[in-house]
């Protein structure tokens, strides 16, 4: 079974193909289980330090619950500002919102 899925189906710029289930040996230095957001970003920073690397997922990369949650990423809080501050002081509230914006800007990055 393939999951549809909304972003892919409906906002993707560019197409990407169908991939059939592995049927061979590959070879590679890191082999990752699981496209979601964590999966992907292991492979892009492996891909970065020069490893071959292979990823699997049983459905769509990014296809089942990262996928379906991406409107979630924003840089906010379950904590308003205030209360950040209120808790944990200036310093760490700004270092966790700057935390969140380096984090989706990683995401983001291509």
């Amino acid at each position: 079974m393939i999951n549809q899925n909304w972003w892919f189906s409906t906002l993707l710029r560019k197409q990407f193909k169908y991939c059939p289930p592995l049927d061979k040996e590959i070879k590679c230095d890191v082999l990752i289980v699981g496209g979601g957001f964590s999966g992907m970003s292991a492979a892009a920073e492996f891909l970065l330090k020069g490893f071959k690397v292979v990823l699997i997922d049983r459905n769509i990369v990014g296809g089942s619950s990262s996928g379906r949650s991406a409107g979630f990423l924003t840089p906010d809080s379950e904590l308003e500002l205030h209360q950040l501050v209120r808790r944990y002081g200036p310093d760490t509230a700004e270092r966790i919102g700057e935390d969140r914006r380096q984090a989706g800007a990683f995401l983001a990055r291509e």
